[in-house]
């Protein structure tokens, strides 16, 4: 399935890093390799990352995963656009969608937060890999200076809490929710 993408990573990641950046397509709740999806169901595969990522600062994250929405409960398909009589995917500015958007409680957010699909992936990943994990909630362009496009979600291992990194304050809420 996608053991060649691991074995590829496994190859260049043996030594200690402070960061592992993992780019690729992705959807709410998973990470689309060109030979298969990584999910919470089988995330395991990274478990070769545990201990090999150390960053020096506690909730500083050491996986970034680039993919559009992999943060996300939700996120609808693109929009569909003609040009020139080709229809052609139109992925600018697309939103993804989070459970617990529009809790005004702090409990009720984060309760509706851990059942998200998104924050399930990257708290499954944060565990197996033992590490703080990051990843986006919106569709994603490519960036040379690696940086996100609209909110993104920090999880670390175990079910403290996650921080919902918001510059527009989309989901009025503050920083950090509380699981």
């Amino acid at each position: 399935m996608f053991a060649q993408t691991i074995a590829a990573v496994r190859q260049r990641v043996h030594s200690p890093v402070s960061l592992v950046r993992i780019v690729s397509h992705g959807n709410s709740g998973r990470l689309t390799l060109v030979n298969g999806n990584i999910d919470e169901g089988n995330v395991q595969a990274f478990q070769f990352l545990r201990g090999v990522v150390r960053t020096h600062l506690a909730g500083v994250p050491g996986i970034e995963l680039h993919g559009c929405g992999v943060a996300s409960d939700f996120l609808p398909p693109p929009r569909v656009r003609n040009d020139l009589g080709f229809q052609v995917a139109d992925y600018g500015n697309m939103q993804g969608q989070m459970a617990g958007w529009g809790y005004s409680g702090e409990a009720g957010a984060g309760s509706a937060f851990r059942s998200a699909r998104g924050v399930r992936f990257l708290q499954a990943m944060a565990n197996v890999c033992g590490i703080c994990v990051i990843g986006a909630v919106d569709y994603q362009l490519p960036d040379a200076r690696w940086q996100y496009e609209g909110p993104t979600i920090a999880v670390r291992p175990g079910h403290q809490q996650l921080r919902l990194t918001d510059p527009t304050n989309r989901f009025g809420l503050g920083q950090t929710v509380s699981l």
